[in-house]
């Protein structure tokens, strides 16, 4: 019997394949410990984790954008694929005539809100354009299995992983497990910085497969068994280009900063001040070394600052000032700060509370959500409905919900307009705010009783008494049933 990926990563090294799943559950969470040399499950390159961030270089590989991973980098990167992750994903089906049942799935209808939203998807017509009509999935195989992708992760992570590994490396693998009919019964995210695409010879098909390279083991994977998620890049339309890699200089400025600010606290005291000698005063060799050492230990160290000073006889403290490099050097942390976050898509206004209110908080919540987090839930379906659902179906797709916050304010007032002008029914509109029906005249179009047809007034050629009599009943009805 032909073995798995898995299994053959595990052969390789020589452990089982729960074992190897062990490892493969450590190395892939971006929390918590890694594991060491000593740990029975530490099969990968372990220096490439919890190593020295950029050793005084920009982050030019994959690994060194992975290792970028903290601090600012870290708040941005986290922010975007929390974000994303919590977006509710839906299955529907685009059906060829609207009467037409499905015995082996599941469907029901849309409600205006997302038909609206669904057929407001540019991305979504080759399935919208000749569909009868459109329907939500409700059960089929596929969402079953984004609900538990594999023994070690489950949805959320899932969609966390795919917008992390893109926004640090500009690319997402998804390894397809599949059955034996070919239809995929696990997905594993591989870290982007262990594969690399082999390139063919054939515009046909550019991939031939990937190379999974640990350093310690090397697997070939089939290109039909991965889902590549990529960034565009412009240097190599076959590869990705991620947040990290458009701002590296930024990144590596950070980390410079970082490292200073770091210096400063556990090595420097800032007291406000200079001790200097007096005027005549003439301090010795040994003095000054005596000096220096008590002054160290009184104030030297972060848990120190603040404190008062007072001179040594002989000694004036005189009072020290910023300089405009240092003040330069602040205001470049701010600019450093809203370079790196909008690099990841993010108005810095939706990464400080200093200055914030209500109003500006909207919309930054707006613009990160409309610029940053749009385009991603738009790439990561279009890629699943390019690679993975055809697997099941050509009629189906996948989409999320709009991720946009809507102005409650104006979506209340159209509402409003729409049942007072006959657009809407209420019970129409209370599905809308997932209020249940009231039936009877709430289900009913209603309409102004003072309007008439505007022949009647003379100003469009002779009325019609027919309908000026049909339209004169209607009204009475409309009336007699709110009077009762």
């Amino acid at each position: 019997m032909a073995m798995n990926i898995i299994e053959k990563l595990a052969n390789t090294i020589g452990r089982t394949k729960g074992q190897y799943l062990k490892g493969l559950d450590t190395v892939f969470s971006t929390t918590g410990s890694h594991p060491t040399a000593n740990d029975d499950s530490a099969f990968i390159d372990l220096e490439l984790w919890g190593a020295d961030l950029l050793s005084g270089k920009e982050p030019k590989t994959k690994k060194e954008f992975i290792r970028a991973f903290r601090g600012f980098v870290y708040i941005c990167a986290k922010l975007n694929s929390q974000t994303v992750a919590s977006q509710r994903l839906r299955l529907y089906v685009a059906k060829k005539e609207k009467t037409k049942t499905y015995r082996t799935i599941e469907t029901r209808p849309l409600s205006s809100k997302q038909k609206t939203w669904i057929y407001s998807r540019q991305n979504l017509d080759p399935w919208l354009t000749k569909a009868a009509d459109v329907e939500e999935i409700t059960s089929h195989v596929w969402i079953d299995l984004m609900k538990n992708v594999n023994p070690q992760h489950n949805s959320r992570d899932l969609k966390e992983y795919t917008v992390l590994y893109q926004d640090l490396t500009g690319e997402c693998y998804w390894w397809l497990e599949k059955g034996g009919l070919g239809i995929p019964e696990r997905i594993w995210p591989i870290p982007s910085q262990f594969i690399n695409p082999v390139f063919s010879d054939s515009l046909d098909q550019p991939i031939k497969s990937y190379i999974y390279n640990t350093g310690a083991t090397k697997v070939e994977i089939p290109e039909d068994q991965i889902i590549f998620f990529t960034y565009p890049n412009p240097n190599n339309v076959f590869t990705g280009f991620g947040c990290v890699k458009g701002i590296a200089t930024a990144v590596y400025l950070r980390e410079q900063m970082d490292d200073f600010e770091k210096a400063l606290f556990e090595n420097k005291a800032r007291i406000g001040g200079i001790l200097s000698p007096e005027t005549g005063v003439n301090i010795s060799k040994e003095a000054r070394k005596r000096l220096k050492e008590d002054f160290a230990q009184q104030y030297v160290g972060a848990k120190k600052a603040g404190q008062l000073v007072i001179p040594p006889v002989g000694m004036k403290l005189e009072k020290d000032t910023m300089t405009p490099g240092e003040m330069n050097y602040m205001e470049g942390r701010f600019i450093n700060m809203e370079e790196i976050a909008l690099g990841f898509d993010i108005p810095p206004g939706a990464l400080t509370s200093k200055g914030v209110n209500l109003a500006n908080a909207k919309v930054a919540d707006y613009r990160h959500s409309k610029n940053g987090i749009l385009p991603r839930c738009s790439r990561f379906e279009d890629k699943l409905n390019e690679k993975f659902l055809p697997l099941y179906a050509d009629n189906i797709f996948c989409a999320f919900d709009n991720p946009v916050p809507e102005d409650r304010a104006l979506v209340l007032k159209e509402q409003t307009e729409r049942v007072k002008s006959g657009l809407s029914t209420r019970d129409e509109v209370r599905a809308e705010q997932g209020l249940e029906p009231m039936g009877g005249l709430a289900d009913e179009l209603l309409v102004d009783n003072r309007l008439v047809p505007i022949n009647s007034l003379g100003m469009g050629g002779e009325a019609d008494e027919e309908e000026i009599r049909e339209f004169t009943e209607k009204v009475i009805k409309n009336v007699k049933g709110v009077l009762g």
